[in-house]
């Protein structure tokens, strides 16, 4: 079984799409979407509960407490996540189920992403990226993280590292992934391809504090010190 974690607080204009794909998934197993509502004052609980979502409240804002809330109440083998404003291609799951049982060694699966809007520059620096990931990471393994808008998780796995950090305002995404790989083997697949939306980045159209913001959550002991002196990471 996979269970698909949401975040949401006020997603009424782009929930509706983010659970329409995940209706048309061609996978054949049990899975259950939980939509974490995070205080939203707007109709995302009455959108998620049309689609048959499971809805719970967390009362503790940030999407951290919210991402821990869901993967918490989750009764998957694997827990899948994706926010509100991302849309999964048809066979998300599928390639989910199909990595993880290929891979019986992972902890975690991730891929890459594409913007569905935002500023155009940032949108071609995110394409032009994705045709560089497979040499990223076999040079510069730790560069990559995934994001909290594609990848899943052994719950087990999960459990054991106790989950998502709630102290941190940014990057509990690529906190996660850091600690999970101390853990055991996370995979990377480009084809595992989900089109996410760049509206983060309207105050940001050239993306460089984004960019910062991630450099800061990007351990450069595990990065470029294994390349510099042929350490392991």
């Amino acid at each position: 079984m996979i269970s698909v974690v949401i975040p949401a607080f006020n997603e009424q204009n782009y929930l509706g799409s983010c659970l329409e794909a995940l209706a048309r998934q061609d996978y054949t197993g049990d899975f259950e979407i939980i939509v974490v509502d995070n205080g939203s004052t707007d109709n995302t609980i009455a959108i998620a509960s049309s689609f048959g979502a499971k809805v719970i409240t967390e009362a503790r804002c940030g999407v951290a407490w919210a991402r821990q809330s869901g993967f918490m109440e989750a009764k998957g083998d694997i827990i899948a996540s994706t926010d509100a404003d991302t849309i999964v291609p048809g066979d998300w799951l599928s390639r989910i189920d199909q990595l993880s049982h290929q891979n019986p060694e992972a902890v975690a699966v991730a891929g890459h992403f594409l913007f569905l809007d935002g500023p155009t520059i940032v949108r071609l620096a995110v394409r032009f990226s994705l045709t560089l990931m497979p040499l990223i990471i076999k040079l510069l393994p730790g560069l990559w993280q995934f994001g909290s808008f594609n990848f899943a998780v052994r719950s087990q796995a999960f459990a054991t590292i106790g989950g998502f950090s709630t102290k941190i305002g940014f990057g509990e995404d690529i906190d996660l992934c850091q600690r999970l790989r101390r853990l055991g083997k996370v995979v990377f697949s480009p084809e595992l391809l989900v089109l996410a939306s760049g509206r983060a980045f309207g105050q940001d159209p050239l993306g460089l504090n984004h960019l910062l913001n991630y450099l800061s959550r990007v351990s450069i002991k595990r990065t470029l010190l294994p390349v510099i002196f042929g350490a392991k990471g």
